[in-house]
């Protein structure tokens, strides 16, 4: 309960960017009421302390605040009030390691905090006592703010992480996700948020808030040219925005598409590649999208392209011949996903179709991101097509003295004991090269799938040696 009222205090200035400084001020004070009860049952005494203290500043700062009496007795009080603030600001700058608080954050407010305490004295100095305790009200106030969006993103992560847990132990989605990539993603979202709202709750109590919008608003909102074409950084702050969250939602639409990770085991399942086609549809909604959002006109996006048909043609065939490829692979599919390909020197499983490039996994466990471009266009083998089968090639060499024909049905009988051969398919074993002192031998059968070759090699080697030691037959 506790963590929810904090998360959405939290966000209140977000959704009332505009509203005045005492709305903000008494959300800020149910924030600090809050975050009490929620330090006293999860901080240790000695942070406390520190937390208690930041208390008793802001509980002297609001009462000196509502004081309108500008006396000289008043002004020499809110003057020891802020030396005695400068002084805890730079104390507490220098234990910030013991309180285990997040310091590149921190830090920053911290000498924000102690200059806007000195600009105080000297505004008080000079008689400007309103502003005085505007800059006063605005310390403090950004000194808590900060405090509780460290707070904020803690939780919202420790929920997120908690969430992932849960989903894994029911195979869920979250459950195919990487944790910890996904935590650091997570903080980075939550960071910029907890910046933004840092920042409006600053510009509400210094009351600059409506000039801050009315300057950013008139850069983004400026008509400016270029050529024929008229737009506004706003439009292309949108487009751009659209483009990257599309990119973002199809390199990620495998989360609830895709079932288990692809394997290196004859037993991993055999995926479409719709997947493929939906991230080419999101692609081409997501850059719809941004060009109306954007507000330029079609026929003015028919003069971009043109240029871009230059740059194409100078230095970036690669890129459109693999996302061409990407989107042939899609409708032709020659493979698809969990399927174990050949492609030149290279050979393991289809891991994912992507419209730039696909990854392979090989059997050394490495990922390899083959382009679109060369899958296409190279000599691809896939075995795994429908009744797949592979022909596996086993060559040693035999002392030439050797009695052949013993050597030849002790292979026999070595083929016919091992598993994962097709029973019925010829096999061959042929005489593939003759030395002075050894014959060269090469044994050829068919096996049902390609992921039993290895062992089926090692087991014939292994046969090979022992039972040729057993008929006194000499390998070389």
């Amino acid at each position: 309960m506790l963590a929810t009222f904090i998360v959405l205090l939290n966000l209140t200035p977000l959704f009332e960017p505009r509203a005045p400084s005492i709305y903000i001020e008494l959300n800020q004070f149910l924030l600090l009421m809050t975050l009490t009860v929620f330090f006293l049952k999860m901080l240790p005494p000695n942070h406390l302390m520190w937390w208690f203290s930041v208390l008793i500043l802001y509980v002297l700062v609001i009462f000196s605040n509502v004081i309108v009496d500008a006396s000289f007795f008043l002004r020499f009080l809110l003057i020891g009030l802020n030396v005695g603030s400068i002084l805890f600001g730079i104390r507490f700058y220098r234990k910030l390691k013991e309180v285990k608080l997040e310091e590149r954050f921190i830090k920053p407010i911290l000498i924000i905090y102690v200059l806007l305490n000195i600009s105080a004295v000297f505004l008080n100095a000079l008689g400007r006592v309103t502003l005085a305790k505007t800059f006063n009200i605005t310390a403090i106030s950004g000194l808590i703010q900060i405090l509780s969006l460290g707070v904020f993103v803690h939780v919202l992560t420790e929920a997120m992480e908690l969430q992932i847990k849960v989903s894994s132990c029911s195979n869920g989605i979250f459950s195919r996700i990487n944790a910890q990539k996904t935590r650091i993603s997570f903080q980075k979202a939550m960071t910029v948020i907890s910046v933004v709202l840092w920042l409006l709750v600053f510009f509400i109590n210094l009351n600059i808030i409506d000039p801050v919008f009315g300057f950013l608003s008139g850069i983004l909102e400026k008509p400016r040219n270029f050529g024929s074409i008229t737009f506004t950084l706003g439009n292309v702050l949108i487009f751009s925005l659209i483009l990257w969250m599309s990119n973002n939602l199809q390199k990620n639409i495998s989360l609830f598409f895709s079932g288990p990770e692809v394997s290196f085991t004859e037993e991993s399942v055999h995926k479409g590649s719709k997947l493929a086609l939906i991230r080419l549809v999101i692609i081409v909604i997501g850059f719809l999208f941004a060009i109306t959002a954007s507000g330029v006109p079609l026929d003015k996006i028919t003069v971009l392209l043109g240029a871009l048909g230059v740059g194409i043609g100078l230095g970036m065939q690669n890129i459109v011949n693999n996302f061409v490829s990407g989107i042939i692979l899609i409708f032709e599919k020659p493979f698809t996903i969990g399927d174990y390909i050949e492609l030149a020197d290279k050979k393991g499983k289809v891991m994912d179709i992507g419209i730039r490039s696909s990854r392979m996994l090989t059997p050394q466990g490495s990922s390899v991101i083959i382009p679109n471009g060369d899958l296409l266009s190279g000599r691809l083998v896939n075995y795994t097509t429908s009744n797949a089968r592979l022909k596996s090639e086993v060559v040693f060499k035999i002392n030439i003295d050797s009695d052949l024909e013993a050597a030849k049905k002790i292979i026999n009988d070595i083929i016919d004991e091992a598993e994962g051969i097709v029973k019925k398919a010829p096999r061959q074993i042929l005489f593939s090269a003759i030395s002075a002192d050894n014959v060269e031998l090469k044994i050829m059968v068919w096996l049902n799938d390609v992921y039993s070759e290895t062992a089926f090699k090692s087991y014939v080697l292994e046969q090979i040696l022992i039972r040729f030691k057993k008929s006194e037959i000499k390998v070389m």
